[in-house]
């Protein structure tokens, strides 16, 4: 089975908040890392469960939560319950109309309409980016697609990817802050921005930024690659979420699960490992998708299911993973 690369450029990754200093964060932005979301300290570790289920109901009870903007670059996330419930979708970009985005679009719509939100992973807009806040790839792209503000109604939390780099980043900065059609559903304070969340009195807490600089395509560096992977690991993170492959994948290095969503609508391909990287693959499909996380903060449980369809479009089998920290 092929793996690819061990670090993408975007992602998220569950850390213990206590282990995540002002100190690590500054290494982390020197070398353009993606986010870290902090919760209360890890229970003994255990091993990724994974289990292949039967198509799952779509949500029936609206979110809990309340996103606000508190100070410059950082989010407030007030959630009610213990229990958060988001989509992540990656490379979702693509401007024609395949079938993979029409699959993709579609499960989208029936799974994601009462999740708290939406976290987008990055390459939002292909080939190269958008030039502006009023660039026509808003409205074809992401309002019209997915019925944003009327079939939609729930924030997108985006990162930038490589393909976003290739046009105005600070565009995508600004669209959250104008008044165009969906603006106030799309949220990106700023490339780098945190997330401080409250779940029933639980404390998490996010930084969120592009990897614009890492990876395994452009002008990259293994060592830089290394030294990331070392600060996820002595810092005791637990969960990496990320895309940019054009693939669904589980894999594990460590105690450090990667859960890589990038098959949201762009041509499926796969990737390659650089050296002194790799890690042990748990799952990878070769299909379009997206996945839905299931985090119950109290319990320190994650639940991961992969929504998954053929190059067709057709509907393929889901995958569900556990794991508690």
């Amino acid at each position: 089975m092929l793996t690819t690369s061990f670090l993408f450029w975007l992602a998220v990754i569950l850390a213990a908040v206590t282990a995540v200093d002002e100190q690590t964060v500054t290494h982390l932005r020197g070398v353009d890392t993606a986010a870290v979301v902090g919760t209360v300290a890890p229970a003994a570790e255990a091993p990724v469960v994974e289990e292949q289920t039967a198509t799952s109901q779509s949500p029936t009870s609206a979110s809990t939560c309340q996103l606000t903007h508190g100070q410059a670059k950082r989010l407030l996330l007030n959630c009610q319950s213990d229990r958060i419930r988001f989509v992540g979708i990656g490379d979702w970009g693509e401007a024609k109309e395949t079938s993979g985005v029409r699959a993709v679009r579609d499960g989208l719509l029936r799974d994601a309409p009462n999740a708290d939100f939406i976290l987008s992973v990055g390459d939002n807009f292909y080939d190269n980016g958008v030039k502006s806040v009023n660039d026509p790839q808003w409205q074809k792209t992401w309002v019209e697609r997915f019925g944003i503000g009327s079939k939609l109604n729930v924030p997108w939390i985006s990162i930038l990817g490589n393909h976003d780099h290739k046009g105005s980043t600070q565009a995508q900065v600004d669209y959250a802050k104008g008044s165009q059609p969906g603006s106030k559903y799309w949220v990106m304070p700023d490339r780098m921005f945190s997330i401080d969340t409250t779940a029933n009195g639980h404390q998490m807490r996010v930084i969120a930024t592009d990897t614009e600089k890492l990876g395994e395509r452009g002008d990259n560096s293994d060592a830089k690659i290394l030294q990331l992977n070392s600060i996820l690991q002595s810092s005791k993170v637990k969960a990496y979420f990320g895309g940019h492959e054009h693939d669904m994948q589980v894999l594990q290095s460590g105690n450090l699960d990667y859960f890589m969503f990038g098959g949201g609508g762009r041509s499926i391909q796969t990737g390659k490992t650089p050296p002194g990287t790799k890690a042990k693959t748990l799952f990878y499909a070769l299909r379009y998708g997206y996945a839905i996380f299931d985090l119950d903060v109290a319990q320190r449980q994650l639940s991961v299911t992969y929504k998954m369809f053929n190059l067709n479009g057709s509907r393929a089998e889901e995958r569900t993973f556990t794991r508690q920290y």
